[in-house]
């Protein structure tokens, strides 16, 4: 065996460029990727650590060597699922009657949830097998509507309120259970309904006393309209009539008021015309007493002057005033009467311009 040191440098180059060589073929050979299209959502599971990666984005993912790593591509669309024909859901109702129904049931993955479904469910190695997702939601949807719906009788089955009733009740219990896997149900609905002959006949009835109902109720509802109609109309009429006669009404107080106010302007214009006339009627008054007053005065004070002339010269001093007083006056006297010997004689003081204001 050849030493080491009789190996040549290139032959040792070449042994490890053979060595690389095999070692990027045997890792070729256990690589792969897969492509994540629209509408499509991706779980990497780690086979070494046991966890699960989510890709919701477009693009390829390349797989590590040796099955270290496996790729689910899964479709996040909206998926049906139909039951009917041979596959159709019988339901037994309360009192034991088979009644099949075609069921139709949409869905669809939550893309952050995705990995959830690797988890739960076994979906073998890498791949997108979606059928085992329709078998769990398949089996999920039959046992919920069974137990929905044959909680009903056939008389609250004939109902179209009841059905609808137990329906939203299984696609709530439905999203309740499949959360867990990561699935979120859209819409559950059944059609089709199918009975045993004898009970047609009561579905039958059935139907049609519902309809008269239904006719019944259309009519009340008729009825009802036009009596609000009618109502509508009355308050309209009202309405206009309480408006034309506060009108009315209005008009009258503002003549009333109009009214007012003249005859309180009229008062006013008389009790200032009546006041005015007091007001002259009061001076004319005032006039005359102080006129009166200087009159009594004078004569006052000439009586005083005559009693202060007697109580001073005796009556020679009164006669001397009265004298006075009495010049230039004329006095004449005129029988009382046409007898040829009067008794009674009447005198009248005539008095010359100049002594007119003197008293008598």
């Amino acid at each position: 065996m050849p030493s080491m040191s009789s190996i040549s440098p290139a032959k040792i180059v070449g042994v490890v460029a053979l060595v690389l060589a095999v070692s990027v073929v045997a890792t070729t050979a256990f690589t792969g990727y897969d492509t994540v299209r629209p509408g499509q959502v991706a779980v990497i599971k780690n086979n070494v650590t046991g966890t699960e990666t989510v890709q919701q984005t477009e693009g390829i993912i390349l797989h590590l060597p040796w099955g270290i790593t496996d790729v689910y591509v899964l479709d996040k669309t909206q998926r049906p699922l139909t039951m009917a024909g041979q596959d159709s859901v019988v339901i037994k109702t309360r009192e034991g009657a088979n009644v099949d129904t075609n069921v139709e049931v949409t869905f669809n993955l939550k893309p952050a949830d995705a990995g959830r479904i690797v988890q739960q469910i076994g979906m073998g190695r890498s791949g997108a097998d979606m059928s085992k997702v329709d078998d769990l939601v398949y089996s999920y949807v039959r046992a919920k509507i069974r137990d929905a719906i044959g909680g009903l009788n056939l008389e609250e089955l004939a109902r179209p309120e009841a059905r609808t009733a137990r329906i939203e009740e299984t696609k709530r219990d439905l999203n309740e259970e499949l959360v867990h896997y990561g699935i979120e149900i859209q819409t559950v609905s059944a059609t089709a309904w199918d009975y045993d002959d004898k009970y047609e006949d009561m579905i039958k009835r059935r139907k049609e006393a519902d309809q008269i109902f239904v006719n019944q109720a259309a009519a009340q509802e008729t009825n009802r309209k036009k009596q609000e109609t009618t109502i509508a109309e009355q308050n309209r009429i009202k309405s206009n009539a309480i408006a034309e006669a506060s009108g009315d009404v209005s008009k009258e107080i503002i003549a009333k008021e109009a009214w007012s106010v003249e005859q309180r302007a009229k008062a006013e214009g008389d009790s200032y015309k009546t006041k005015k006339e007091a007001d002259g009627a009061f001076l004319r008054l005032q006039n005359e007493a102080a006129a009166l007053t200087t009159e009594l005065t004078r004569r006052a004070q000439g009586i005083q002057a005559l009693a202060e002339a007697y109580a001073t010269g005796g009556i020679g001093m009164v006669k001397e005033v009265l004298a006075g007083k009495l010049k230039g006056v004329r006095i004449v006297g005129r029988p009382f009467s046409n007898d040829a010997q009067p008794q009674r004689v009447q005198y009248e003081e005539i008095r010359p311009p100049e002594a007119a204001g003197g008293g008598r």
